[in-house]
């Protein structure tokens, strides 16, 4: 039993059988044995009182007497020869009690015969007046006492834990709402603060998680306001240097050419730190084709005639355009920078979602690893990236998720396919946002 549910469940009932098994022999000690001992002493000086009172009667007085304790039916008594149907079973607890009592009253401690009849009723062979008689002074039984303590207890016992389940349930359910918290908890979209309720245990643990929460949050705002700084600050001596480079002449032409690459991958880079860094909240949530979208990401993608795009028009979606522009074309730079030609670019609806896939000839990387490389600042050859910031498919995880989709890698008719899947109406937009597969 791994789960704290079933374990508490398991400990709760080893802990009320044990209770009940020690509650039913404290009640037959200190209850129910010395009351059927008292029950049997009474009942033997009742059988003693009827004997010697049938030791000075005549038989046809005997018979007489014989006979109106068998009309009443609570006592019956029937002569020697004529012994009662024999039933078989055990004699329970109290009629040993009976019988011990019997035995020690009136028969000097020697074990008395007696028999059960196919009415459960218990007969004892016994000498009343000098004459032996069969004799019962019990009732048929419906139940036996220990069946009744067994229903007793077997009762008590479930609803001892029915009540402890729902007990469990109810301190379990802010536990499970902790759990779907932490699962459901994204940096890049800030949720509802945990209800602080419950237990104070499981109060102290809500509290600790919206702290923690808090903390990330805080961290994640100090690191984009950290990079835009940085991106600011290098910037602006990136520019002089690139006027410097211009203005530089008569210097070696491939020393040039070599530092203004240098200068694009540096620019390049801060393009996507201030990217990462000033997210995408601020934009606005609009109405828009999809073709249209696409296809300037293409021709701005330098990738040329071995580029194949395949849009359907009459796409539409309530999205943020400027950020899904901008995830297209990191997928698109990315497949340039580490992949092989052709390219091909397809957009396609169905199902609620707009799914915009990139693909390439190259090797690609394991699928199974694609939550590992889109982290910010994810690079390596595993990754496909050794220029860049490695914050491309990072900016286009988030941007997909912003829009309650996902970011997805593929082999798929021979091509390194990375899929952009996002939900057709962005989730902050209002009721009006179009539908998908219908014109403006």
């Amino acid at each position: 039993m791994r789960r704290l549910l079933d374990r508490n469940i398991a400990t709760l009932v080893v802990v009320v059988l044990a209770g009940q098994a020690l509650a039913a022999i404290l009640f037959y000690q200190l209850v129910i044995h010395p009351q059927s001992m008292r029950v049997a002493e009474v009942i033997a000086e009742m059988t003693d009182a009827i004997g010697k009172s049938m030791a000075h009667m005549t038989p046809a007085e005997r018979r007489a007497m014989v006979s109106r304790f068998n009309a009443d039916d609570a006592v019956l008594i029937r002569p020697s020869d004529q012994p009662p149907a024999f039933g078989v079973r055990r004699a329970t607890i109290l009629e040993r009690d009976f019988l011990s009592a019997i035995s020690h009253r009136m028969n000097h401690d020697v074990p008395v015969q007696w028999r059960a009849d196919a009415q459960s009723r218990l007969w004892v062979h016994l000498d009343l007046g000098g004459e032996a008689w069969w004799i019962s002074m019990t009732p048929r039984k419906l139940r036996t006492p220990w069946l009744s303590t067994i229903i007793a207890l077997g009762s008590a016992l479930f609803a001892a834990i029915g009540g402890g389940i729902a007990l469990q349930l109810f301190i379990d359910k802010p536990l499970r709402r902790l759990v779907r918290a932490a699962d459901a908890y994204d940096p890049d979209r800030a949720g509802e603060a945990l209800a602080e309720t419950g237990p104070a245990e499981i109060a102290a643990v809500a509290h600790a998680f919206n702290r923690m929460t808090g903390r990330l949050a805080e961290q994640e705002a100090e690191r984009a306001v950290m990079l835009a700084a940085v991106s600011h600050d290098i910037r602006t001596p990136l520019t002089r240097l690139r006027l410097s480079l211009a203005m530089a002449q008569g210097a070696d032409s491939e020393m040039l050419e070599s530092a203004s690459r240098q200068v694009d991958r540096i620019e390049a880079m801060l393009r996507q730190f201030l990217d990462f860094s000033r997210g995408f909240d601020n934009e606005s949530i609009e109405s828009c084709e999809i073709a249209p979208l696409v296809q300037r990401c293409a021709a701005e993608s330098g990738l040329g005639d071995a580029l194949t795009v395949v849009v359907p028009p009459g796409i539409w979606a309530t999205v943020r355009p400027i950020a899904l522009e901008r995830a297209v074309a990191n997928l698109l730079a990315n497949a340039r920078r580490h992949g092989l030609p052709p390219f091909r670019l397809e957009a396609q609806a169905g199902g609620g979602f707009v799914t915009i896939a990139v693909g390439d000839s190259g090797t690609g990387f394991d699928p199974a690893i694609s939550a590992a490389l889109c982290r910010p600042f994810a690079r390596g050859d595993a990754a496909r990236g050794g220029d860049g910031a490695g914050l491309g498919l990072a900016i286009a995880a988030r941007i997909a998720s912003a829009h309650n989709g996902h970011l997805n890698f593929a082999f798929r008719d021979g091509l390194f396919w990375a899929a952009l899947q996002i939900a057709a109406r962005c989730a902050s937009a209002g009721p009006d946002g179009l539908q998908l597969n219908t014109q403006k």
